[in-house]
């Protein structure tokens, strides 16, 4: 599959969601993603175009960080098949993102959303949310547990409570935080991520880090590959919990 037909497919997709998926060029700064893609609600992304299993050069891969320090959602595309589709929102939905789902960020409009963990707050229950632009049909889905009552229970409590406190602005709010007072911190390469869903890049492999903030600190954090620690908190995380966090992690990478 050559970089042409991807590029083809997203502009078909984008002309078939009422939006553009428009050519993107600066004289004199090279480096910067194909497309700029604009859709309806005054919703955008830039999309960087790749054939099939190619990466991003360095320098693209500097305007992409760039363009998302901004606010502007900066996206790798190299298959059709991440053009439209199914969306994946099992760990990044319910307002993890500081949007109730991460992909409001794009304006992207799947055609189908999967959702788990956050619906019933630890209750096990998953969902699919399918667009109306795909008709039912009697018989054409079964399930042997699907509908269960007390998890519908716990799914609508969830939505209240994620309502009345507001949760979805509070993760925003404390994860734009958290963003920025980790940059700059002693041997932190890159922080990057949306609401409480944080990447922290290490200059340096992140296991004894991770060990001293557990054992020392009684702070537990995630990891990705070698170098990145994973932040996850709940989004009744608050602000002085977040400061708190802050002042553990520099003092723990400064007794490295």
């Amino acid at each position: 599959m050559l970089e042409s037909t991807v590029e083809r497919h997203l502009r078909e997709e984008a002309k078939k969601r009422k939006g553009m998926a428009l050519k993107f060029v600066s004289p004199g700064m090279n480096g910067v993603p194909d497309r700029i893609v604009l859709m309806p609600d005054r919703k955008m992304a830039f999309v960087e175009l790749k054939a099939p299993g190619k990466k991003p050069r360095p320098l693209q891969l500097k305007r992409k960080r760039i363009l998302e320090r901004l606010g502007f959602p900066v996206y790798v595309v190299d298959n059709i098949e991440q053009i439209g589709g199914i969306l994946d929102e099992i760990q990044s939905g319910y307002g993890r993102s500081g949007r109730f789902f991460a992909h409001q960020y794009s304006g992207i409009r799947p055609d189908i959303i999967t959702v788990a963990k956050g619906i019933a707050n630890g209750f096990p229950m998953g969902g699919m949310l399918i667009s109306p632009m795909f008709k039912p049909v009697y018989g054409q889905l079964g399930t042997t547990f699907g509908g269960n009552h007390l998890a519908c229970a716990a799914a609508t409590a969830v939505l209240d409570v994620i309502e009345d406190e507001k949760l979805v602005d509070n993760a925003a709010k404390v994860g734009a935080y958290l963003l920025e007072a980790l940059r700059g911190i002693k041997g932190v390469k890159e922080v990057r991520g949306r609401g409480l869903m944080i990447g922290i890049e290490m200059e340096y492999p992140a296991k004894e880090l991770r060990k001293r903030l557990i054992y020392d600190y009684h702070v537990f954090t995630g990891a990705s590959g070698t170098n990145v620690i994973r932040l996850l908190p709940p989004l009744v995380l608050t602000m002085q919990q977040a400061e708190d966090f802050v002042k553990i992690f520099k003092q723990a990478t400064e007794s490295k």
